[in-house]
């Protein structure tokens, strides 16, 4: 099952995120997603077989805002490094709520490799073609290879339980210097 419009199913992934970030993955069972869903475990079942299940609706939903966001941001105009920068923040909003900010953090990368890596690849191949055509109109020569470094980059920041302002400094510092190498006369 994939995210939905139905109400009752972003009412039960807005449940599991909330349950997966306070007592992590393994120790989530389907009836803390039902009670914090303010349903039952029978109901729950109707929607989602199991929570494997849930957590790969929980991904789609979080690469689908993650690149909905980020195509709105680099659709802005203005100095590279400042929209590169926007588009890094809009990026992480999602990200930093459900693993930055949980003391499992670690873990849900962990179960999301082993668990949703389909959709981690599809999703960040989309990431990288976002970026690929903002750096291609930027004048970028190599312009997929540098939105693949720049992916890789950004994800030798997401290291769980560093402070938010911090995680968002590296993420700024990493925008400013692509931007400025964009910026550069060639």
């Amino acid at each position: 099952m994939t995210a939905s419009d139905d109400p009752r199913v972003l009412t039960i992934l807005q449940a599991a995120s909330q349950s997966f970030g306070q007592y992590g993955y393994r120790k989530t069972s389907m009836e803390d997603i039902a009670r914090a869903a303010s349903m039952s475990r029978p109901a729950l079942y109707q929607f989602f077989p199991n929570k494997e299940a849930i957590f790969r609706a929980l991904c789609i939903q979080l690469f689908a805002a993650k690149t909905a966001a980020l195509r709105l941001a680099l659709a802005q105009t203005g100095r590279t490094t400042d929209v590169l920068r926007s588009a890094v923040r809009a990026e992480a909003q999602e990200f930093m709520a459900v693993v930055l900010e949980s003391p499992h953090g670690q873990e849900l990368m962990d179960v999301g490799h082993a668990v949703a890596a389909d959709i981690a690849t599809g999703g960040e191949a989309e990431i990288v073609n976002l970026y690929a055509a903002f750096f291609d109109r930027h004048g970028a020569s190599d312009a997929p290879q540098l939105a693949q470094t720049f992916l890789e980059a950004k994800g030798g920041l997401k290291v769980s339980g560093r402070p938010r302002d911090d995680y968002m400094a590296h993420l700024d510092r990493l925008a400013f210097a692509f931007g400025a190498l964009l910026e550069r006369p060639a």
